[in-house]
């Protein structure tokens, strides 16, 4: 359990994964686009805090189950909205189905798209949002580790797997041989904090979001 912090300021555990450009570790520090937001609304509401990055599915369920916890960069899918307070937007995310830069399949809809396997990975957005859309979960083949997802695209036996816009454009950068072949949906991206938090800290988190955003 975190423990609240002893002081009259309130505290908030931070948590996050590595994924950038959003949040990601680099010389020691925890760094990203979306961490320089939630630092501003910290600093403008004085609240003490601390960051840490662990696997999704960790930080994920410490948001979910840790009073005074927030998880970042948190993509606001329809079946995840009750189950948190949001700070929101820290981000807008497109979500893909990505096939590798030889493949010959076409696809030109959504409809067409659910016609296939599609690999993704367990606990991420991608996975709640094609079942929100009507895919078969039959047809939804979730691992836990990316680099399994790969290899199993790269060997035929899916041909698309679901991932965030970022996330293909990090896997160019670094030499892989992917394509978009087709846009699934924008998603806000937020804060997403446990139900026990005070109503009125996060009311005015989101009016401190609001406020930096306009500047």
């Amino acid at each position: 359990m975190f423990v609240q912090a002893c002081s009259a300021a309130p505290f908030i555990q931070l948590v996050t994964e590595n994924y950038p450009p959003w949040n990601y570790p680099k010389d020691g520090e925890i760094v990203g686009t979306s961490v320089e937001l939630v630092k501003k609304i910290m600093v403008d509401l004085q609240i003490d805090y601390h960051i840490a990055i662990y696997p999704w599915k960790r930080a994920y369920n410490l948001a979910l189950t840790e009073p005074s916890t927030c998880v970042f960069t948190t993509a606001k899918t329809k079946l995840r909205t009750p189950l948190f307070q949001w700070v929101e937007p820290l981000a807008i995310d497109r979500s893909v189905l990505v096939a590798p830069l030889e493949s010959t399949l076409s696809i030109r809809s959504i409809e067409d798209a659910k016609k296939y396997r599609i690999g993704l990975q367990s606990g991420f957005a991608e996975q709640s949002l094609l079942i929100e859309m009507g895919f078969s979960q039959n047809l939804l083949i979730p691992y836990t580790h990316f680099d399994q997802l790969l290899q199993l695209l790269y060997k035929k036996r899916v041909p698309f797997v679901a991932m965030g816009e970022p996330r293909l454009t990090d896997l160019q950068v670094q030499g892989h041989r992917l394509k978009s072949v087709l846009v699934l949906k924008e998603i806000a991206l937020g804060l997403a904090c446990n139900l026990q938090m005070d109503e009125a800290l996060v009311s005015k988190m989101q009016q401190s979001l609001n406020k930096i955003i306009v500047k």
